[in-house]
């Protein structure tokens, strides 16, 4: 029996924050996302209300004293988060529900009896009927415990799916029967196999508790009011520093400490990671010389020396002997400056307009170019054709007629043969003039290459009442006409060369000699 008020004496101890400083909310009291979005405790550390999460808003307890809004409870966490009409109401009935627009209602408290609420400067929102709690976040933990709150047996932790989601991610923290804090992922039994950590205290008795205290010590104790074990030791209590332990979304169990003032971080021993080091100064020189340079986002001052380096400081831990003082840089933003800010905005929004504007403009304009360049080509093609300059080719029975192809033709032998007479005519006489001659050797048909001269002469001449040639441009043709006109159609290149070729993208060799070919038949 004894042994029993002994521990309840120490749970009491436990909350006994709890009851100190509270700030009376009364039936019939409501919160909305956008105006009156939390209720606050007395010291305006912690807050119950409305926080941003993803696109739309939840309910919860969060550090309303610090800059970072730090989540330590969220009301029914799975649920989509809520768009901004919704109200959280404190009904005459004593219950907590939140409401949309529409008139849904979701239940967040329904202990009955309730006649006020109230949010503890120990961070524990709570529902009182005239005498005592009826109903409180601390009996409900969803991934953080809190100085003064303790995780009894059957009782669980879930982290989180990130940072900014709290909804319920992949790992669990259970306070077994058996006395045995353990880590397992969500989804699997409480056995071994599955545990990644724990305490080791399965055979140290029942009905265990998991404690932490405002000085920071995390620790077990038993039902008779025995401490199991210290999972941190703890420091010196002050009223300046906040603790809380929570399960992160990355199966972690972490112990946080906050500074209510965000000082200097005094006592704080960090990773020497400095670039600059310097000796005999004083702390407000040390300040200025870190003011001063753009490479310093940082600065360690301890007992004259100074260190400089840059963001994260990692690896922070009190320190029992030496005084250390950090100075972390941060920008000041004034009225004047915010304006500059947004004149350089609006000043660069219109520059990317112009941009655009010009860029539009400059397809506009190409694609214009591009029609009239297409249409005179088209248009210059009908006139030859009308002209008598369509292409040609010969089949097989040796007769000759018009073709609308325009890719390169094969020819054998006999086709050559017919249509030069005996390769005694010149073949290829047109726009680009006399290509190849036959003539008799020795008995042996040989076909020579006239030089590229005399077909540029003569091609100049041809086009000479309709357009100016470029020497360089109708050599490149001619021997893209020579290449594609190979007996060995393994010689020929693809259409895709040929247009690299026609183009000046890909560099025109001399085309092979017809002799190796012409010899072989």
């Amino acid at each position: 029996m004894a042994a029993i008020l002994i521990f309840l004496l120490l749970l009491t101890i436990c909350n006994a924050e709890a009851q100190q400083r509270q700030s009376t909310i009364n039936l019939g009291s409501s919160l909305s996302p956008t105006t009156n979005s939390s209720w606050l405790s007395h010291s305006g550390l912690y807050a119950f209300g409305f926080y941003q999460q993803a696109n739309g808003y939840a309910v919860g307890v969060f550090l309303a004293g610090i800059p970072q809004k730090t989540v330590l409870w969220t009301a029914n966490r799975d649920d989509p988060p809520a768009t901004g009409d919704v109200t959280l109401n404190f009904t005459n009935d004593g219950r907590l529900v939140l409401q949309s627009a529409q008139g849904k209602e979701t239940s967040i408290a329904s202990p009955g009896g309730a006649t006020s609420a109230s949010m503890l400067d120990s961070g524990n929102f709570v529902l009182f009927n005239s005498k005592e709690i009826v109903w409180q976040t601390f009996d409900y933990p969803t991934d953080t415990i809190l100085q003064g709150q303790h995780l009894p047996t059957g009782k669980e932790l879930f982290s989180s799916i990130s940072e900014y989601d709290k909804s319920t991610g992949l790992f669990r923290l259970a306070m077994q029967e058996d006395g045995n804090l353990v880590q397992y992922p969500v989804g699997t039994t409480d056995v071994q196999q599955y545990a990644y950590w724990s305490s080791q205290t399965y055979r140290d008795g029942d009905n265990v508790t998991l404690c932490l205290d405002v000085n920071g010590q995390l620790y077990l104790l038993n039902s008779t009011g025995t401490y199991l074990t210290n999972l941190t030791q703890g420091v010196s209590p002050t009223k300046d520093i906040v603790y809380l332990m929570r399960l992160d979304a990355d199966g972690i169990l972490r112990l946080y400490s906050y500074n209510l003032h965000q000082n200097e971080f005094l006592d704080t021993e960090w990773e020497e990671n400095y670039f600059s080091h310097l000796l005999s100064i004083s702390k407000e020189d040390c300040k200025a010389a870190c003011l001063e340079d753009c490479n310093c986002e940082v600065v360690m001052f301890n007992a004259g020396e100074c260190r400089k380096q840059k963001l994260p400081l990692r690896y922070g831990r009190r320190s029992l002997t030496d005084t250390n003082i950090a100075f972390v840089k941060v920008g000041i933003i004034t009225t004047s400056t915010s304006t500059q800010i947004r004149i350089a905005q609006m000043g660069s929004e219109k520059k990317l307009r112009k941009d655009i504007l010009i860029i539009s403009i400059s397809f506009v304009v190409f694609g214009i170019f591009m029609f009239v360049i297409f249409g005179t080509a088209i248009y210059r093609n009908h006139i030859y054709k009308n002209r008598g300059r369509a292409y040609t080719r010969t089949s097989n029975n040796g007769c000759i007629g018009f073709s609308e192809d325009v890719a390169p033709q094969s020819f054998t032998y006999s086709d050559l043969e017919s249509m030069t007479d005996g390769f005694k005519e010149e073949l290829g006489r047109g726009a680009f003039g006399t290509v190849f001659k036959g003539t008799i050797q020795n008995g042996q048909k040989v076909v020579a290459v006239k030089r590229l001269e005399k077909v540029l002469a003569e091609g100049e001449r041809e086009f000479e009442t309709e357009m100016k040639v470029n020497k360089k441009q109708l050599e490149r043709m001619v021997k893209v006409g020579l290449w594609c006109t190979l007996y060995e159609p393994s010689l020929r290149p693809s259409m895709k060369n040929v247009l690299h070729m026609l183009e000046g993208i890909i560099h025109v060799p001399i085309p092979p000699s017809p002799n190796s070919f012409v010899t072989t038949l």
